[in-house]
């Protein structure tokens, strides 16, 4: 039977952290009450042993694999997502003012090198901001105090006096001293086409070479993903004059894009959180990474802050790292997790059932604790051969016809025979299993000669027993050292590898 992605750590995650999560231990308990009325002991501790085994094993790599940018312990379901919030400000800085010119020749931020004219352009942007988006809004109140000017202060000496449009041109009249001053704020050759002058270095007529130059710089700024306005200006009944250009648009970090397209490549739903700081403009940001605008239930959350009461899992990330690490690692920890829980399975599952067959009634108990002492304190090693289904059979058959030919053998010693071909088998499993894993401690070489130890120790009570009781009583003993040897070999000698 083909395994779903994660299915056994997801078997264990609902055993554990089910809704009733009192199920597992009323079912532990229940299993046990039956096969003792049934007398079925034999049978129902080594599976609870290897179930038991396997969720403990699932508990404590789970608890080893994931740090602290979880906000919560993930869970198998968290590996299988399909949908991920990403806070704006780990994929924006923000919109900024990234582009002026004064009146066409452009510079990357606004400052008094544009010459001039630009604390006239400066003015005009500071007292025409309260029309535009709140986004465009803070870049520009943000950009001209490189100008040392003082929004709220330039704004109080200047009230707005009246709002009107001229097409698709914005008039903001304001009281400028005694008199009253007109500002435009619209696109570009909008603005020009109302405007007979033009400031450079001081007034003089606007040409239609200017024109064409007016609109070589839009579409030079426009090439940077932003979006360009313009602004004018006239005291009184004057003829309006042409002030300059400035391009507004998102700031991205340098990896935004290439992550929000490896997430997406990862099969993902990207969308972004709808809560963003407020200096933002999402619209323009999800164009800018061509996302549609999605509205779903997200699996992931991306974000600075912390979450609560959430399904989904809050991963914190602060703007600079990578948004793909912890998604890739979630997936890649958990695959692992369920490789070594299946390699485990295989594993404990063949031991113990070696020695049921066998006819060990005490030997499951010290399988199951030998090799998952060894999982927990050393690991599994996932590059190592996996025991292949033919090998299991031929263990299984070993092992009953031990049993079969033990039952013409009563006695203790028969009895402490039988357990010896299931710790050589469970011996030369571990030795397979364990050296790799989560918890990795350099202990690999010390699991085996334990391992081994232990079967010297029976061997010699054998051996003891067996010259106490005489030559005859070691014909069980000589019968499970061949074929425990057997055993050992067919494992270890499988992929022609004696490890």
């Amino acid at each position: 039977m083909k395994l779903n992605s994660y299915q056994l750590a997801r078997w264990c995650d609902a055993a554990l952290q089910g809704h009733r999560k009192w199920l597992y231990p009323a079912a532990n308990l229940l299993i046990l009450l039956l096969s003792w009325l049934l007398g079925l002991t034999w049978l129902s501790l080594p599976a609870l042993l290897l179930i038991n085994a396997v969720l403990l094993l699932y508990l404590l790599h789970r608890h080893h694999a994931f740090g602290a940018v979880y906000q919560r312990t993930p869970r198998p379901k968290d590996a299988l997502c399909e949908t991920v919030t990403i806070d704006a400000s780990l994929i924006g800085q923000g919109t900024r003012l990234r582009a002026a010119a004064q009146p066409v020749d452009v510079a990357d931020s606004l400052s008094m090198r544009l010459g001039s004219g630009a604390l006239l352009l400066g003015a005009a942007m500071t007292l025409t901001a309260d029309t535009l988006p709140p986004a465009d809004r803070a870049a520009i109140l943000s950009a001209v105090q490189a100008l040392n000017i003082k929004p709220d202060r330039l704004r109080s000496h200047n009230p707005v006096l009246a709002r009107e449009k001229q097409g698709d041109v914005t008039v903001i009249t304001v009281r400028d001293g005694m008199n009253e001053r007109r500002y435009y704020l619209g696109a570009p050759m909008a603005v020009a086409n109302l405007c007979p002058a033009i400031w450079e270095g001081s007034t003089r007529p606007l040409t239609d070479h200017d024109k064409i130059r007016i609109a070589d710089t839009e579409g030079y700024i426009t090439q940077a993903n932003c979006r360009v306005m313009a602004w004018g200006t006239a005291l009184n009944y004057e003829q309006p004059i042409f002030l300059g250009m400035a391009g507004v648009g998102e700031e991205l970090h340098l990896s935004a894009l290439q992550e929000v397209s490896e997430l997406r490549a990862m099969g993902l739903t990207v969308m972004l959180d709808a809560d963003a700081q407020a200096d933002t403009d999402l619209a323009s940001l999800r164009m800018l990474l061509e996302l549609p605008d999605h509205h779903a239930r997200p699996d992931i959350r991306l974000t600075p802050d912390a979450i609560t009461g959430e399904s989904a899992l809050g991963v914190t990330r602060v703007p600079g790292e990578s948004l793909v690490e912890p998604i890739s690692q979630l997936r890649q920890r958990f695959r692992t997790i369920e490789e070594t829980l299946r390699h485990f399975a295989l594993f404990l599952g063949t031991a113990l059932g070696v020695a049921v067959l066998a006819g060990s009634t005490w030997v499951p108990l010290f399988i199951a604790g030998l090799m998952l002492f060894g999982a927990i304190a050393i690991g599994v090693d996932l590059t190592a051969p996996k025991l292949r289904l033919p090998t299991a059979i031929i263990l299984m058959v070993i092992a009953l016809l031990t049993r079969l030919f033990l039952l013409s053998q009563p006695g203790v010693l028969a009895f402490m025979a039988s357990g010896l071909i299931s710790v050589a088998g469970a011996c030369s499993a571990a030795m397979r299993l364990c050296g790799k894993g989560f918890t990795l401690k350099g202990a690999a070489s010390r699991l085996p000669r334990m391992m081994l130890a232990v079967s010297a120790v029976m061997l010699l009570v054998l051996i003891v027993i067996g010259a106490l009781q005489g030559l005859a009583a070691l014909l069980p003993l000589a019968f499970s050292l061949l074929v425990g040897a057997a055993v050992f070999l067919l494992i270890a000698l499988e992929n022609k590898i004696l490890r």
